[in-house]
Parts: C-alpha cells; sequence; structure tokens
C-alpha cells in the first residue's frame, strides 16, 4: 500500500464522494427518499450539539460516519458495505439516546425529536445489517 501525501488523500476523498454520490443516484427513488428523510432528521443535531449532551453524541456519530464513508467507498467501492458505518458509530449515540426516552416521558419538542432520531437510526440500523450481512455472504 502506497503512502498517499496530503494532495492524494484529498482526491481521492473526493473521488470516493462522487462515486458515493454515483451510487446514490443510480440506488431506487425509496433509498433516495430514506437518505432525503435520514439527513433531514439528523442534520438538526449539529444545531441542537450546542444545547443538549444527547444531540452531540448523535451529531458526532452522524460526523464520523460521514468522514469514514468516504475512505470505506475508497476501499471497497460502492457496495453494501458501506452500513458498517453506520453500524459502528451509530449504536454509540442510541445508547445515550433510549436510557434518555425511558427515563422520560416522550413530551416536548426535544424528547420528541429524539424519539425520531432513535427510530430513524433503528430503522436504518436495520437496513445496514442486512446489507452488510449480504455483502459478506455474498447474498
Amino acid at each position: 500500500m502506497d503512502i498517499l501525501n496530503a494532495t492524494q488523500l484529498i482526491d481521492t476523498l473526493a473521488k470516493g464522494n462522487e462515486v458515493a454520490q454515483a451510487f446514490i443516484q443510480s440506488s431506487p427513488m425509496w433509498v433516495q427518499y430514506w437518505i432525503l428523510f435520514m439527513t433531514v432528521v439528523l442534520a438538526p443535531s449539529f444545531l441542537i450539539a450546542l444545547f443538549k449532551r444527547e444531540a452531540r453524541w448523535v451529531a458526532l456519530a452522524v460526523f464520523y460516519s460521514s468522514i469514514v464513508t468516504p475512505w470505506l467507498i475508497a476501499l471497497a467501492g460502492p457496495s453494501k458495505v458501506w452500513g458498517l458505518t453506520h453500524l459502528a458509530f451509530w449504536p454509540m449515540a442510541l445508547a445515550v439516546i433510549i436510557p434518555k426516552l425511558i427515563r422520560e416521558p416522550i413530551q416536548g419538542w426535544y424528547n420528541r425529536y429524539l424519539a425520531l432520531v432513535a427510530g430513524t437510526m433503528m430503522v436504518s440500523l436495520v437496513f445496514d445489517a442486512w446489507d452488510v450481512y449480504r455483502f459478506f455472504t455474498a447474498g
């Protein structure tokens, strides 16, 4: 494996991002809508993270999975293995959100938002686990 300089690394990650966008655009329409829905649900966590602890965990999980995904694309190409990034980072956010939702009623905008985030992440993790399983078992 060759060592990349900074310019080569940035170029490789940019190409990985282009491959990801092309892969998403070639996916079935419902997948594109699901990705859009996840973006709309999870993006506010970056702003809310300035004020709320659980949102910081969501923002970090989304940030790290977004950073690692181009690396994975650069290594494995467009494939069902991308779900590994969600499987690696999102359970940590859920481990913070779910106990809060168990302790407190799902009332008020913030707890309702957290419930929506948790549901979105859990549904995505089911899809991701299935995709990763099929990738590694060639199914």
